[in-house]
Order: C-alpha cells, then structure tokens, then sequence
C-alpha cells in the first residue's frame, strides 16, 4: 500500500519497502532465522513493524507533499528523514545480510540523520508546542542549548 504520490518519493522509501517484503517472504517461508525471530508470533510481530514502519513514513511524505508553507516542509523533511533513517538503521544488520545494502548505503543513511536530527533540534520549540509535551526538570532535551549541554 502507497498513499497516493509517496511511492518511492523520499531518500530510503525503497528500503523500507525492501525489509517489509522480505519479511513477508521470510514468513512464506517459515524462515525464522532469516528475521532473528523465534517463530511465527516473532514473525508476524516483525512483518507489522515493518509495515507500520512504512506507512508512518508514507504519511509523513504525503503530509509533506500537501504543505505548502516552508517552514512546515522543513520540519515534515526533518520527521520524515529521522523516522525513516532510523529505521534503517535499527535493521542495518538485516539489510546487509540480505545485500539489500552496503555499508557505505548505510553509513550515508546515517549521515542524513544526524542532518535531519541539526533540523529537528532547531524545530523544537515547536515540537514541544505542538505535542504539549510538559518538561522534565533535569532531561536534556529541555535544557537550553540541547545540543551541546546534552
């Protein structure tokens, strides 16, 4: 499933839809090893994450797509860059072993992140504000210059 005007259309689009079919596939074959699992609950908790995974990033690309003020293109890019990105990431064993890709593919991955995370810290104010997320006396995140204090 592709929201309409997503299909491949961010940086790592492909990869996502790389890992949630080879875990459909792994599941066709009962190839439990291949997903690190114990069985077929294992699987299908994987094959759900997986497809979660990706649509979360699909509708974070359609949201971006339909914005039209700057600003909030930005921040949806940075969303979108971090959530996908991360999750690459979190199965950069996964891709490799599957040489779905290679290492540099995922250390430029990670490069991108670390860029989408500069945005994000310079969003979040806004991201505080509009999540209403109350602050935690003494958590790094709140403290005035997160990035260096942190």
């Amino acid at each position: 499933m592709w929201l309409p005007g997503t299909a491949g259309a961010w940086p790592g689009s492909v990869a996502l839809a790389v890992r949630e079919r080879g875990v459909s596939d792994a599941i066709a074959q009962s190839d439990w090893k291949r997903l690190d699992v114990k069985g077929f609950d294992g699987a299908a908790i994987a094959r759900s994450e997986a497809a979660a995974t990706r649509i979360a990033a699909a509708c974070l690309a359609a949201d971006r797509s339909l914005t039209l003020d700057p600003r909030g293109r930005e921040l949806l890019t940075a969303l979108l860059g971090e959530h996908t990105c991360a999750a690459i990431d979190k199965h950069g064993t996964w891709y490799q072993r599957n040489r779905d890709l290679t290492l540099a593919e995922l250390d430029a991955f990670q490069d991108q992140r670390h860029a989408h995370r500069e945005v994000l810290a310079e969003h979040l104010p806004t991201l505080v504000a509009a999540f209403a997320v109350k602050p935690l006396p003494g958590a790094d995140i709140f403290k005035e210059n997160y990035l260096k204090e942190g």
